[in-house]
């Protein structure tokens, strides 16, 4: 008897690991789909941050609670996927009180939801193609984002006002004017995981630029907290142009 207990443990914990979540369909009210063709390409892979200002999309919005139930369903026994890349071409948002419980990306072979990726269903597909072949949607166009916004809180000018408070550091190893792009790799939690800078200017790279370079990488893989975004997979690089005069 203890043994069958023990195996039935077992099956219970590779289940939870193996399989997605469920959402609790008791608190959705309803479900907004956003799809562009699962063939469209592009020139690079699209992220869940990205989607709704890289493409114009079809949009349609599901209030019958038994496709609801039904789109929950087949996301939660969802397998889990090792792959570490994702193309979004559909985003499905699920809402509760007119407010986003959660959402889901998904590309044509890969499903994002509460930060994991899992494999995509034939069935789940086929729900997701027969709702946007036979309901009414409609097309919104890209949303082209201000420079202004970045995933930093209130913005780069946020940004740009607090590596203005780092400056006396940094003056202390350039002796001429200097232009730099910091291209910074952060996940889903807001840290940052890589930094690369990029000299603009066409002079060589001296010691006192590498420490430089050293202290800028410091700041923003220690200091810089930028915006949690649990769809942010597997990361999102984000540019800073910076210019010392």
């Amino acid at each position: 008897m203890k043994k069958i207990k023990k195996l039935f443990i077992v099956l219970i914990t590779l289940y939870i690991t193996t399989h997605a979540y469920p959402i609790n369909t008791t608190t959705i009210d309803s479900v907004v789909i956003r799809q562009v063709p699962w063939h469209i390409t592009t020139s690079s892979s699209v992220t869940c941050y990205d989607f709704e200002k890289d493409f114009s999309y079809m949009e349609y919005h599901i209030l019958d609670s038994f496709l609801i139930s039904d789109l929950v369903r087949k996301i939660s026994v969802l397998k889990r996927s090792n792959s570490k890349s994702l193309d979004v071409r559909c985003k499905m948002y699920f809402y509760s009180s007119g407010k986003i419980y959660k959402s889901v990306c998904i590309d044509a072979a890969h499903v994002l939801y509460n930060g994991e990726l899992y494999l995509l269903s034939p069935s789940l597909k086929k729900t997701i193609d027969r709702i946007t072949k036979y309901k009414r949607g409609r097309r919104v166009k890209m949303n082209i984002l201000r420079d202004l916004d970045i995933p930093f809180p209130c913005g780069r000018d946020s940004l740009n006002r607090y590596l203005l408070s780092q400056s006396e550091d940094l003056y202390k190893y350039i002796d001429k004017p200097i232009t730099l792009v910091v291209i910074c790799q952060i996940n889903s939690q807001g840290e940052t995981l890589n930094v690369k800078i990029k000299n603009k200017d066409s002079s060589p790279i001296n010691d006192e630029t590498k420490r430089l370079f050293e202290k800028i990488t410091d700041i923003f893989i220690n200091d810089v907290k930028w915006i949690p975004n649990i769809e942010r997979f597997p990361y999102e690089t984000v540019s800073i142009p910076v210019k010392f005069l």
